[in-house]
């Protein structure tokens, strides 16, 4: 686990549109830090059901509750405790494998004025299971043999994972410093046959060296982060900049002492509203290098999330399709506004997002042409997407991606935007 200032939202990326009618008070994200403080104390208690998923981990449901504090004099608020919970199902699977693709559990405490208002503290628990993770080999070259299907179980693998963080970080102006530690513990299932025991076994001498051992293993994990931040919104912004640097850090994972890594994390955005209020460009630019011996899982992760498929890396690519120590990849939007309408007494506003996502992977730091392949080979997804937001903290968005290696088109229910 990587700990940033997205610590509190990152299991949101699921949650979705049942929410809309329910939360006519609060948002799924956090009180607009801009908000006025309230002139006398109360508290807020508010429970949100939702839909949502992804064709990669099937479609479920959850809920997400928030119990904040006000009070005068305390802005944004005194105090924000959070829950959330997720879980998909996948009927379509066959009878032995399994038919709860994903599960996730969250509690997070947020203290946001520290040392005078100087410091914000965020503190997490949580407890994942992906049961449909999978593996295709390592680098940009890594095949689906002819004649096989990318979702079927000889690809796959499951992990569980619990864990404890915490996240400081003091802002001053656009500059953002940020700090934290972490543990994660992690099981892995890998069944005899499937290719990443085949891989792990009996691969070439490079590809065993980078998978690494599969037992239970503790991941301890330090991060240092500095940012820069002019966006004129957090959730929808229109105009500015936000780009990040993070360094993590892991001296040496608990059951396996090989895992002594480490996450160099550069992530540059950008917004320009073209025409004001209809059309707005939205780029980023990602680059993740892992160094060390880093456990096989983070060789397919980028800030906790899929990077080469999944909905906020390079869309319409298969989920986990790609592994590497070294990942490129950036996105292209272009957001439009068409209309505002009222629902439930309450205001949305719906657009059309057209987005183009590229990128590449490499192995490692090596040239290995039987791993990443001759050439540029880039890996790209296409897609559109509508938008219904509400407020000034809650985006939805169902995007729909193709891809060379889509089966044909990948789809992902979310909350909020890719970037």
């Amino acid at each position: 686990m990587d700990v940033r200032a997205g610590l509190s939202r990152r299991r949101r990326a699921i949650a979705c549109a049942s929410a809309l009618a329910l939360s006519s008070s609060v948002s799924l994200a956090a009180p607009p830090e801009r908000s006025p403080p309230p002139k006398t104390r109360r508290t807020e208690l508010t429970v949100v059901p939702f839909v949502g998923g992804s064709s990669d981990i099937g479609f479920g449901g959850g809920y997400v509750a928030g119990l904040v504090r006000l009070a005068p004099h305390h802005h944004p608020y005194v105090y924000r405790i959070e829950s959330a919970g997720t879980i998909t199902f996948d009927p379509s699977r066959a009878s032995d494998d399994p038919a709860i693709p994903y599960v996730d559990q969250y509690v997070s405490w947020t203290l946001p004025n520290l040392a005078h208002g100087r410091i914000r503290l965020d503190l997490r628990l949580s407890y994942t299971r992906e049961a449909t993770l999978k593996y295709y080999g390592i680098g940009n070259a890594s095949t689906v043999p002819s004649g096989r299907d990318p979702a079927e179980s000889h690809f796959e693998h499951a992990r569980d994972h619990p864990t404890l963080g915490v996240l400081a970080e003091h802002r001053r102006g656009p500059v953002i410093l940020r700090w934290g530690a972490s543990y994660t513990q992690n099981w892995l299932q890998i069944r005899e046959g499937t290719k990443l025991a085949e891989d792990m076994q009996s691969g070439p001498p490079e590809v065993r060296a980078l998978l690494g051992p599969d037992g239970a293993h503790g991941v301890p994990e330090f991060s240092f982060g500095i940012g820069w931040d002019t966006r004129d919104d957090e959730t929808t912004p229109l105009e500015g900049t936000y780009h990040t640097l993070r360094v993590d850090l892991s001296p040496g994972a608990l059951g396996a002492p090989a895992h002594r890594y480490g996450r160099l994390d550069f992530a540059a955005r950008g917004y320009r509203t073209v025409l004001p209020g209809r059309l707005t460009l939205a780029a980023r630019f990602v680059t993740d290098a892992l160094f060390g011996n880093p456990p096989f899982y983070e060789l397919a992760r980028f800030d906790d999330t899929t990077a080469f498929g999944g909905p906020k890396g390079v869309r319409g690519i298969p989920a986990q399709r790609y592994y590497g120590m070294l990942k490129l990849f950036g996105n292209f939007e272009v957001r439009s506004r068409l209309f505002d309408f009222v629902a439930f007494s309450k205001p949305y506003r719906f657009g059309i997002v057209l987005f183009t996502d590229v990128g590449r992977v490499f192995a490692d730091y090596e040239r290995n042409a039987d791993l990443d392949g001759p050439g540029l080979g880039l890996k790209y997804g296409l897609g559109v997407g509508p938008r219904l937001a509400s407020g000034r903290a809650f985006v939805v968005r169902f995007d729909v991606a193709w891809s060379p290696e889509a089966r044909p088109l990948t789809a992902y229910l979310l909350a909020g935007h890719a970037f």
